[in-house]
């Protein structure tokens, strides 16, 4: 076997274990403790059910985008071609998996397919400049942009960072530049009340909680690394996203949305929309038209829980 000797084959092998225990991970599940209770006589047919949405400057058919799933890796560049026919499909915007291959090693190839998609957006760590931010968007011809926020992560991979401390002034940069078409996330561990109100002091309009129950890349370097730790804190998505609701921000609910009926309860609970990683990374699986059929039938089955709880649109479901 021929030995990985350079600094970018290392950081491609740690990408693709990254997809490969993300296929692999538990799905612990969300909003098990959320009761939906099904309405009658609402003189309602399928044709009433709007569910469109505002997203950035965006006006989506649907609730739904593909969260960051791939980085630079030998294997990525085929998922993100199918991405981008989905994308391009179904106007779904994509964002991209961290650029720090692109800005460490000029390795752009496999990111390139995204360029083809409805919308993309360009992702890095809140660690990386706002100078950065825009070479990645410039490199990827967009305007939307996010920072993602990783610090159990990081201190638990060996390659991983253990400074934070210019986080908050990146953020910043990345508001005062980009404003409305920034968002802030979290990788799989949720977002604190304390969090989400330095974000918000910091000026951040798009935050996406991203709790603990699907795609935990905390959990995801545990599984690649030999050494041994103990279960960092996170917090589960129906958690954190109530902490969100209380704040004056755009809500993204993930971790764990994978089906309609999680789709519905987040956006209940007060998410203006859904993203996953993991929902569309098995879309990835199979052939065109199966993708494009399960994505159809998804969005009907949507459409029907909404029937079923007589919410006409989005803003009806999540104001109770």
């Amino acid at each position: 076997m021929k030995k990985l000797n350079t600094d970018l084959e290392q950081a491609m092998i740690r990408k693709i274990e990254h997809l490969f225990f993300c296929n692999n991970c538990k799905r612990m599940g969300v909003f098990n403790n959320v009761k939906l209770e099904p309405e009658e006589l609402l003189d309602l047919s399928i044709e009433d059910i709007d569910t469109s949405v505002d997203f950035l400057d965006m006006k989506l058919s649907f609730p739904s985008y593909v969260n960051a799933i791939t980085g630079g890796s030998y294997i990525s560049e085929n998922i993100n071609r199918k991405l981008a026919i989905l994308s391009r499909e179904f106007d779904i915007p994509v964002m991209t998996g961290s650029m720090s291959v692109f800005l460490k090693y000029g390795e752009l190839k496999s990111y390139l397919p995204l360029k083809n998609s409805y919308k993309v957006i360009v992702n890095l760590s809140a660690r990386n400049t706002v100078s950065e931010l825009l070479k990645c968007a410039d490199a990827m011809d967009t305007k939307y942009v996010c920072l993602h926020v990783n610090t159990a992560q990081e201190l638990i991979q060996p390659e991983g960072d253990n400074s934070f401390k210019n986080e908050t002034r990146n953020i910043k940069d990345a508001v005062n530049e980009f404003g409305e078409n920034l968002i802030v996330k979290a990788v799989g561990q949720g977002f604190s009340n304390g969090t989400i109100k330095r974000l918000c002091d910091l000026g951040v309009k798009n935050i996406d909680i991203s709790g603990a129950g699907g795609t935990d890349f905390s959990e995801i370097e545990r599984m690649r690394t030999v050494k041994h730790f103990d279960t960092f804190p996170s917090i589960d998505t129906e958690t954190s996203l109530s902490y969100l609701k209380e704040f004056d921000v755009y809500k993204i609910a993930s971790g764990g949305i994978d089906t309609p009926l999680d789709m519905i309860k987040a956006i209940k609970l007060g998410a203006d929309i859904t993203a996953s990683a993991y929902y569309y990374l098995m879309l990835t699986k199979l052939d065109k038209y199966a993708a494009f059929d399960k994505i159809k039938n998804d969005r009907l089955e949507f459409k029907k829980l909404m029937l079923l709880l007589g919410k006409k649109s989005l803003k009806e479901l999540g104001g109770d």
